[in-house]
């Protein structure tokens, strides 16, 4: 699973501490500095449980609780966008025009703020396939 989402009216799942011999419920009633500063090994288990039948590929809710929930509907309430945010495009948009600007045309037509561009070139494999590799040069 890769991501358990929130689902505060239907979830699918929910998160009980496992029954199993390793999880240490004793260990619930101390600080996490007790336990990162004489502990070696893990002791706290969590176990995702289904709620019913979940389909392969099918999203997994659990219900975060209800003051996860109204921090969150505040924040998305109160969030304000970055200043240079109204000129935003997405990163993605650039696969559209996919040619590499030159800094001479970066000049007239610069990429936004919150783009990085670089170039990745595997030498070994290129090697390997005997392609020849040519040094990017600028021309004014």
């Amino acid at each position: 699973v890769n991501y358990i989402n929130h689902d505060g009216k239907e979830p699918n799942a929910f998160i009980r501490w496992s029954d199993r011999n390793h999880h240490k419920s004793e260990w619930k009633n101390r600080t996490v500095e007790d336990i990162l500063l004489n502990e070696t090994h893990p002791g706290l288990m969590l176990e995702f449980v289904a709620a019913r039948d979940i389909d392969a590929g099918e999203e997994i809710f659990i219900n975060y609780g209800k003051a996860w929930e109204e921090a969150w509907n505040k924040y998305v309430k109160d969030w304000e966008s970055h200043p240079y945010a109204k000129n935003y495009i997405p990163p993605s948009t650039l696969n559209e025009h996919p040619t590499v600007l030159t800094s001479k045309e970066q000049e007239d037509h610069p990429y936004p703020e919150d783009v990085f561009i670089s170039c990745y070139v595997d030498f070994e494999a290129a090697e390997r396939y005997s392609r020849s590799i040519y040094k990017w040069i600028e021309t004014e």
